[in-house]
């Protein structure tokens, strides 16, 4: 579990700094990713796919 935690992690990073290419469109991936987070809550053995967003 830590190293999905490391990965969501490094991805955060990453999208902080591609923020500032597009705003709206992290919010619409923020959105989404909201959404799965939930479903991943349900499920969660679907964490791995959690980390690729």
């Amino acid at each position: 579990m830590s190293g999905v935690e490391c990965l969501d992690g490094q991805g955060g990073k990453l999208r902080r700094t591609h923020d500032s290419i597009g705003t709206e469109r992290d919010r619409l991936v923020e959105t989404a990713r909201s959404l799965i987070a939930k479903r991943i809550k349900r499920n969660d053995g679907s964490s791995r796919s959690g980390a690729n967003w």
